[in-house]
């Protein structure tokens, strides 16, 4: 078994559809959400945010709290007021889902997972005092992308054909990736509601992710060969994935004002 990595790879909308496409004919009807894996750090991740807004809860003047879904999954984040018209604010966001496809013959049954988590820790102004906003910040990235086989079967590397244990081929992306964007709706707004909607539109900068695959050949004598072929389907993805280095965000939720 051996691992192949090679850095560059820009994008996470095409990784879907190139991985999809290039290991397996279209996908059908996605199955039950499937165990993540992308969650484990979670608990970690989440204690960071807490500390991070410890300091300016301890002396900020209203504090707010929203639910939200979009691009970047279900999830939530608190705001706290800084000034008149700056907002600090932190959150997390989460997704987890696999699609199966049942191949006839000896090709192998593929299972695509798409794990979204991300924890934004953002900077909000309110030029008017407002609802309108400018956004800025760091986003704490765990999304990954995931094509691997569920069973024994083969599969096509670099036009050739082999009998497999096993394949997996991994798309990841920056831990640390900048955010830029607008809004609409301010959490801590100081009126009479509690309740209001929000909403976010912008851009998460992942920089030049990575790719990494394995595979087990069925056949211990076709494994140096694999390797080979591995290594250059991998180097492959990234060229068909170059120019894509942003990843699209757009939520929409509610917020409460405390």
């Amino acid at each position: 078994m051996a691992w192949f990595r090679a850095d560059g790879l820009p994008g996470c909308a095409l990784p879907l559809y190139s991985l999809c496409t290039r290991f397996s004919r279209p996908f059908s009807q996605p199955t039950c959400p499937a165990r993540s894996r992308f969650v484990r750090s979670g608990p970690c991740l989440l204690l960071i945010l807490c500390f991070s807004l410890a300091s300016p809860v301890a002396w900020a003047r209203d504090i707010g709290a929203a639910l939200k879904v979009g691009t970047t999954g279900f999830g939530g984040d608190m705001t706290v007021e800084l000034t008149d018209t700056f907002n600090a604010r932190a959150g997390i966001n989460f997704f987890s889902y696999a699609f199966d496809e049942e191949e006839e013959g000896d090709d192998a049954d593929m299972e695509l997972e798409i794990g979204l988590q991300s924890f934004p820790l953002l900077l909000d102004w309110h030029p008017w005092g407002g609802n309108f906003r400018l956004s800025c910040g760091l986003v704490i990235n765990r999304n990954e992308l995931s094509v691997k086989t569920t069973e024994p079967g083969s599969v096509e590397l670099n036009d050739r054909d082999y009998f497999v244990d096993s394949f997996k081929m991994d798309v990841t992306f920056n831990l640390i990736s900048p955010y830029l964007g607008i809004g609409y709706g301010n959490a801590v707004r100081d009126v009479d509601r509690r309740w209001r909607a929000a909403m976010d539109l912008g851009v998460m900068f992942h920089g030049k992710p990575g790719v990494r695959g394995r595979a087990t050949a069925s056949n211990p004598a076709q494994q140096e060969a694999l390797n080979q072929d591995l290594a250059i389907e991998v180097s492959d993805v990234r060229d068909d994935l170059s120019g894509v280095i942003i990843y699209p965000v757009l939520t929409f939720g509610i917020s409460y004002r405390f």
